[in-house]
């Protein structure tokens, strides 16, 4: 919290002092960093709250049926519009559930915008990740990117709050690359809480160049 703080009064003081020796460029490569920090900063906080929310020992899931590639469908359309500005390729592989499935479907909903999200955040442009849900025993899904894979030794690491894997997220020289993007570092810490309520593992595998695949 610290960090995206100190940055941004950094700017508005820059601001403050220099506002007459500063051009109008300048003005604003200075507000669009400090509104970049805002937006980081606000993310921070709502998943610290999130999190404390999920771990709170008067927290109770509330199970529903609902239609699972429905959900999903609902999900996958809400990142549409930023998989396409990255020439991303979304694709759904749903069979056919016979029966709903009980789960607190807000919780859910959560799980996979938190999944699809990353895979989107670590896949290239031009690149696929791909929903799949199957039958058996119970509902099986998976999310699957075409990223740099995570590294071996990083594996035990990636549900730890705020940690965040070394691999590259965005294209180098892109604005706020990597771990300048806004991303908390708390997302998979919130999934595998929210599928630990639902007495559910998350399972991940990766092979390096070749993508990474979330379970649950």
């Amino acid at each position: 919290l610290k960090t995206p703080l100190a940055t941004l009064q950094g700017y508005i003081e820059t601001l403050l002092i220099k506002d007459e020796a500063t051009t109008s460029e300048q003005r604003k490569a200075y507000l669009e960093t400090a509104i970049h920090h805002c937006r980081r900063l606000n993310r921070l906080v709502t998943d610290l709250l999130e999190l404390a929310r999920l771990e709170s020992v008067h927290m109770q899931v509330t199970p529903e049926p609902f239609n699972l590639p429905e959900l999903a469908q609902d999900v996958i359309q809400k990142f549409a519009l930023k998989a396409a500005n990255r020439q991303i390729a979304i694709q759904t592989r749903f069979e056919p559930l016979p029966e709903l499935v009980m789960a607190d479907i807000g919780l859910v909903e959560r799980v996979f915008e938190n999944l699809i999200d990353n895979a989107i955040r670590y896949t290239p442009e031009r690149g696929t990740v791909t929903i799949e849900i199957t039958d058996g025993d119970t509902a099986l899904i998976k999310i699957i990117d075409t990223g740099p894979g995570i590294p071996e030794q990083e594996m035990d690491h990636i549900f730890t709050r705020f940690y965040r894997s070394s691999r590259v997220s965005r294209p180098p020289g892109s604005p706020h690359e990597d771990r300048n993007s806004g991303h908390s570092g708390l997302g998979l810490a919130i999934s595998k809480r929210i599928l630990e309520l639902h007495a559910q593992d998350i399972q991940v595998s990766s092979r390096p160049g070749q993508g990474s695949c979330f379970s649950f």
